[in-house]
């Protein structure tokens, strides 16, 4: 449905650096990046609103890189709704309808029907000077959806709505998504709103896609450094190359703690990454695994299970957000356990643990990756 191939575009302070991205029919794209990072740019491309200095923009299978927007038919929410001033709430929903010769009943009929489901039918009479910025925002909404459109382009447009409205408002939209099989690639900076939108997740860093997956995949394996501090993976831990003998920058230069930093290094090394470029590992705060000394097998000779000792439990609701000081690693790990293990007893503030990286550990690549990915369908949930 959308293809991007090796899209760059240089401004002069910035520029987007050859994306490419495949999106099929019917999914739900959000890319997700800090401002300044490429996402609307990449989304004008798309419409037509600029053109590539290189690379390829294909819709429905066609190359339309050098085609006008108005030969596109993709429809394009702003995050400024960009109203017509001197139409009414109303008539604004209808304009792209009055464009495609619709007849006016069914154009009036299909205003009505989407003022109703997005709660503003007692708003069409008004003018966009008298309406609020989340109202405004509702019917730029509104503009795009009631032109049934199969390509739905949206750039941070839930960002003026209040949280009680933007849930609402999300949720309509994506029923409709669904119902009509619109095919919708979407913007925005709030990790909690691509998480719960998104069928597929991008990562848009300083102008390069650094990763794209399922929301679960790039929040427990994000593929390189940006992705895992952009998406405010707690575990970020910079690995060292010593020599044998050479003075541990990490913590105290003990024996077990170079050991420490050489295993970690070389298990991201057996993970892929051998000869690549990359400085750093993420631990997975859901995928350690802690446990009573007791019950530690393997502490003495097993180099994934390490002793620690607890610094910190907070109580998250569904689960426990635990600080183990662990020697050879800077800071404190954050470790996510359930809450029975309060009620064990053997959990608490300043007691040694075992601690269980053998599933854990993830590399982080530090070159900046390009490299698109083929969204498939979203599968169904029942």
């Amino acid at each position: 449905m959308i293809a991007l191939e090796r899209l760059s575009r240089t401004w002069p302070e910035f520029q987007l650096q050859d994306v490419s991205l495949a999106v099929e029919q019917g999914s739900w794209l959000s890319i997700l990046g800090p401002t300044g990072a490429g996402k609307t740019l990449l989304l004008e491309l798309i419409v037509g609103a600029h053109s590539p200095d290189s690379g390829r923009v294909l819709l429905r299978g066609i190359d339309v890189t050098r085609l006008p927007p108005e030969r596109r038919k993709v429809a394009m929410v702003y995050q400024d709704a960009l109203l017509f001033p001197h139409l009414t709430a109303g008539g604004n929903m209808e304009f792209g309808l009055r464009v495609r010769k619709v007849p006016q009943d069914e154009r009036r009929a299909r205003v009505r029907a989407m003022g109703e489901l997005l709660r503003v039918s007692h708003l069409l009479h008004r003018r966009p000077a008298t309406l609020s910025g989340g109202e405004r925002q509702r019917i730029a909404l509104g503009r795009a959806l009631v032109t049934e459109p199969d390509i739905l382009l949206m750039d941070e447009a839930f960002s003026a709505l209040d949280r009680g409205t933007s849930e609402f408002i999300q949720k309509r939209v994506t029923e409709l998504q669904k119902e009509k099989g619109m095919t919708v690639v979407h913007v925005t900076h709030d990790i909690d709103e691509a998480r719960d939108l998104a069928d597929v997740l991008a990562v848009l860093v300083g102008g390069r896609l650094q990763g794209v997956g399922t929301p679960v995949q790039l929040l427990r394996r994000p593929p390189t450094l940006a992705a895992a501090q952009l998406l405010g993976s707690p575990n970020i831990l910079r690995l060292v190359e010593l020599a044998e003998g050479e003075a541990d920058p990490w913590a105290t230069a003990r024996v077990t703690d170079l050991q420490l930093q050489q295993h970690l290094r070389g298990r991201c090394l057996d993970a892929g990454l051998r000869g690549g470029s990359f400085s750093h590992a993420l631990v997975v705060a859901e995928e350690v695994h802690l446990a009573p000394l007791s019950r530690a097998e393997g502490v003495a000779v097993d180099p994934d299970v390490v002793v620690g000792k607890v610094r910190g439990i907070g109580d998250r609701g569904g689960y426990l957000r635990v600080k183990v000081a662990i020697p050879g690693i800077s800071g404190k790990l954050r470790v996510h356990v359930g809450v029975q293990s309060l009620q064990e007893g053997w959990l608490q503030v300043g007691a040694s643990v075992g601690v269980d990286l053998r599933d854990a550990i993830h590399p982080l690549a530090t070159a900046e990756s390009t490299v698109g990915s083929v969204i498939p369908p979203p599968p169904l949930v029942t």
